[in-house]
C-alpha cells in the first residue's frame, strides 16, 4: 500500500507515523519550508514562536505522547506570570510546549518520515499527484489531505461528496506581531491575554530553552484580525504595535515584523474525526476542534481507517 499525505502538520505527521508503523509506504508533501504547520518558529532576526503557543493533552494516546516527549526533553513545562488584560489579575500558570522551539514536537514526529517540503500539490483529479508547476509526484493507492479547510476545498473540488461533511467548519484569522527591544520590557508579567485588540502577548525568553532575547510575540484578537485582514505586513505591524503601546511604556524597538494566519483557529468544527471515501481521507484540526491534540487525534483516525481498509 502506497499513501500520499498532503500537509506536514501534526495531523499529517501522526497519520504518517501510524501508517509507516503499519507497514505502509508513505510520502508526505508540504508547501512550507518547515514541518509543523501552525506549530511554527521564526529564527530570522530573533526567535519567535509565532503560531500555536502551547499544547494541552486530554486523550490517553496524546497524554502518553506528551509524557514521552517530556521525558526525552523534546517538550518542556513553561511556568509564567499571566496578566488578564480584562480584569487586571496576575496569576502564576504552567503550560507544556516544545523545548527550544514550538515546532520541536513536529520535528520529532517527522524525523523518520519521508517528507518533501516547499512542494505545493495541485488540485486532485485521480490518484496521480502533481505539483502546481505540473511535475508528477507519484501515483498512490490512497491520499490523505490535512490542509486547512479552505485549502482542502480547493484541493478536492472534484470530490463534492467528500467535502460535504466539512460544511460546518469555520476558521478565524490572526495577525501575529514579532517585536524585539533594546532592553527587556519591565512589565510585571510574561504573558498578557484577553485584551480587546490583543488576544495574547508572550515574552519569548520566559519559555524554556529559548534564547535570552528581549523579544515578544503578539497575537491580535480575531475581531481585530478580521477588521485589518487585508493590510500589508508592514501596515499590520505598525497598527498592531500601536495597540501594544497602549498597554505600557515600551523600550526602544529594534525589530518588528507581522505574519498573517488566515486560518489560524477553528471556531466551529465538523465534530467528526475524519472523512474517508474514494481512496481519499480528510483529516486535520478543522474536523475535531482548534487544539493541537485535535489534529493529532484526527490524523490517528484517518490512519486507522486506511489500515482497516487494506
Amino acid at each position: 500500500m502506497n499513501v500520499a499525505i498532503i500537509g506536514a502538520g501534526i495531523a499529517g505527521l501522526r497519520c504518517g507515523q501510524l501508517l509507516k508503523e503499519g507497514g505502509v509506504r508513505v510520502s508526505i508533501f508540504d508547501k512550507g519550508r518547515f514541518v509543523g504547520g501552525r506549530l511554527s518558529t521564526r529564527t530570522r532576526s530573533g526567535h519567535f514562536d509565532h503560531g500555536a503557543q502551547y499544547v494541552t493533552a486530554r486523550a490517553p494516546t496524546f497524554v502518553a505522547q506528551m509524557e514521552r516527549w517530556l521525558a526525552k526533553g523534546i517538550a518542556a513545562r513553561w511556568k509564567f506570570r499571566h496578566l488578564d488584560l480584562a480584569t487586571g489579575a496576575v496569576t502564576a500558570k504552567e503550560r507544556t510546549l516544545g523545548s527550544e522551539r514550538a515546532r520541536r514536537l513536529a520535528e520529532a514526529l517527522a524525523a523518520e518520515l519521508p517528507i518533501e517540503l516547499e512542494t505545493e500539490v495541485a488540485p486532485l483529479d485521480g490518484h496521480t499527484l502533481r505539483d502546481t508547476g505540473g511535475k508528477a509526484l507519484g501515483t498512490f493507492d490512497s491520499i490523505v489531505v490535512t490542509a486547512p479547510t479552505v485549502q482542502t476545498r480547493r484541493l478536492l473540488a472534484a470530490y463534492p461528496s467528500l467535502l460535504a461533511p466539512l460544511a460546518p467548519i469555520e476558521h478565524a484569522p490572526c495577525w501575529a506581531l514579532m517585536v524585539d527591544f533594546e532592553t527587556p520590557w519591565t512589565i510585571d508579567a510574561d504573558v498578557l491575554a484577553h485584551g480587546n485588540a490583543i488576544a495574547w502577548a508572550a515574552r519569548e525568553a520566559s519559555k524554556p530553552g529559548r534564547p535570552k532575547t528581549n523579544g515578544w510575540i503578539v497575537h491580535a484578537s480575531p475581531e481585530w484580525s478580521r477588521a485589518n485582514l487585508e493590510l500589508d505586513r508592514e501596515q499590520a505591524a505598525v497598527a498592531l504595535f500601536d495597540e501594544l503601546r497602549t498597554l505600557g511604556e515600551l523600550p526602544p524597538l529594534t525589530h518588528q515584523k507581522a505574519h498573517r494566519w488566515r486560518y489560524a483557529q477553528v471556531v466551529r468544527a465538523a465534530e467528526i474525526p475524519c472523512v474517508v471515501g474514494e481512496g481519499i481521507a480528510i483529516a486535520g484540526d478543522g474536523l475535531l476542534g482548534p487544539r493541537v491534540e485535535a489534529a493529532w487525534l484526527s490524523g490517528e483516525a484517518a490512519a486507522q481507517r486506511l489500515l482497516e481498509a487494506r
